[in-house]
């Protein structure tokens, strides 16, 4: 053996020896030691929250419950079918899934930014959702994730938009920023509790019983608005635009949680036999190939089912609610409900409802907004690799021209990989030529892991969105002093933080990998 080889294969015992709780720079199996417990705390409370917001999502949107049995199924067939497949590792796929929440101001966006950082999720990829062709859409965003190897304890991520504060319709710009005043002023969503709490993570660290009452008090902030809503802004705001209403009169509020499948295609196809209303348009994202790597991300929904919420024109409700809620409870037993006929544009639906609200002085009405999605998630691909896919899928020959195989993409650099060690005992010659690590690789010494595609497609993200708004809304205008080049800026300086570039981690994690496997 070679000595080039026989320090390959000391640095990969000494590694593994030293390596515990399951994840390697080369593998989705082992996670490295913690240089300390925050990472691992974060990650810890990062989980409670993420099964705190199942539980409460599916307390308000039932159909939810439905929803995730129904892909848990398919997966465990899956598991059933190919009890050897290495698609990350079980527990993580099974477990992980993503959120969505909508912010209308700064303030919000530096609160909730400030949230994720205490759960030790970071800013990764700017999503310019008003540049979209054909979908525009009133909101910039970015995702929170995990960038450290603690993804492994707890992927969850939180899609995050904040409403572009140009495109506030200048007809109501006024009453909007009214209204947003006022919600920053009273502070409803983000209790002096939870910002106690959220201090007392930022400088020390949360006790035990602090983890538990941190995670309720946010999971309280993403809740929906069960208060009054002042009628006549929502149907100005609803009549343009569903998006417009739903940040602005509801506020935060978890828009969407979504479960992880492995064959999202079955779990489509299993939600549709069970007679769940699935998306117009199917999958979203690159096309799903047979006997070739998944790529990037895969994702549908079902259609929002729409959701009571209480609208009035009398502002001595809107004070009841706010100074007595006992008396609120009361008054909101007698009012009735008045739900979206099938077909009827959202316009029609609102003149309906306010002719109603001449006789009644509250009603519940039926809100769409919130839906349930799936999602599978494919190899993450390199800024080569996205362009020629991209070139590809322009060209309609993505599904020929793309290459199929692992190998293929690693070796023209066109995806991300990790490396490990096979069982295949290596070969020598005498030129010391043969241990280089792409000839491990083709002779089967070194394995390929393929990384996971960790971020979102805005393009599929406005695809979903935009399939669940209701039908009447109008078409998004960009302003005349909107500079899209301004737009990312303006999202960063709301969360006074830097946004991450996905391919930094990536290569990062590819480089790490790469000398463990051949230290220089």
């Amino acid at each position: 053996m070679t000595f080039r080889l026989k320090k390959i294969f000391l640095c990969l015992f000494i590694n593994l020896i030293s390596l515990h709780m399951g994840h390697s720079a080369y593998g989705m199996e082992d996670i490295p030691q913690f240089d300390s417990r925050r990472p691992l705390q974060k990650a810890l409370i990062r989980k409670k929250l993420s099964h705190a917001l199942s539980d409460m999502f599916g307390r308000e949107v039932p159909e939810y419950k439905q929803f995730t049995s129904i892909v848990r199924d398919s997966n465990e067939e899956f598991l059933k079918q190919n009890p050897t497949a290495s698609i990350d590792c079980e527990d993580r796929v099974l477990a992980e899934k993503h959120g969505a929440i909508r912010v209308g101001t700064a303030f919000e966006m530096t609160t909730v930014t400030r949230i994720f950082a205490a759960l030790g999720m970071e800013p990764v990829e700017f999503y310019d959702l008003t540049q979209l062709p054909n979908k525009p859409l009133p909101m910039i965003a970015t995702a929170f994730r995990p960038t450290d190897q603690t993804i492994n304890v707890c992927a969850f991520r939180m899609f995050c938009s904040m409403l572009h504060p140009d495109y506030i319709p200048d007809n109501c710009r006024l009453s909007v920023m009214e209204a947003l005043q006022h919600r920053q002023q009273n502070n409803s969503k983000f209790s002096p509790l939870l910002m106690e709490l959220l201090h007392i993570a930022e400088t020390s660290r949360l006790k035990d019983i602090q983890e538990d009452e941190f995670v309720a008090e946010v999971v309280n902030a993403f809740k929906i608005n069960s208060k009054p809503i002042n009628f006549t802004l929502y149907k100005q705001l609803r009549s343009i635009h569903d998006v417009f209403a739903d940040i602005i009169c509801l506020g935060i509020n978890l828009n969407h949680l979504t479960p992880r499948a492995y064959d999202i295609q079955d779990a489509a196809n299993r939600l549709i036999e069970a007679g769940v209303p699935m998306k117009i348009g199917g999958i979203e994202g690159p096309p799903i190939r047979q006997s070739a790597p998944s790529l990037q991300l895969n994702q549908t929904s079902r259609i929002a089912p729409g959701e009571p919420i209480f609208v009035t024109k009398d502002d001595s409700i809107l004070l009841m609610a706010e100074n007595d809620p006992l008396a609120f409870e009361i008054l909101k037993t007698k009012a009735i409900y008045i739900a979206l006929g099938s077909g009827e544009s959202v316009q029609d639906y609102l003149t309906r409802v306010d002719e109603e609200l001449s006789v009644h002085n509250m009603i519940i009405i039926q809100h769409k907004a919130r839906f349930g999605e799936i999602e599978s998630r494919g190899t993450a691909l390199t800024p080569k690799g996205e362009s020629l896919m991209n070139t590809l899928l322009a060209e309609n020959a993505f599904e020929t021209q793309f290459p199929k195989t692992h190998e293929e993409l690693y070796f023209q650099g066109l995806a991300y990989y990790t490396f490990g060690l096979t069982d295949v005992k290596p070969t020598f010659t005498s030129t010391g030529t043969e241990d280089s690590l792409d000839a491990l690789i083709t002779q089967g010494i070194v394995k390929l892991i393929p990384q996971t595609y960790d971020d979102f497609l805005a393009a599929s993200a406005a695809g979903i969105f935009t399939s669940n708004l209701t039908s009447g809304t109008q078409q998004i205008q960009a302003p005349l002093q909107s500079h899209p080049s301004e737009n990312k800026p303006i999202l960063e300086t709301a969360m006074k933080k830097r946004i991450g570039n996905r391919h930094n981690f990536h290569e990062k994690e590819q480089q790490e990998s790469a000398l463990r496997i051949y230290p220089l």
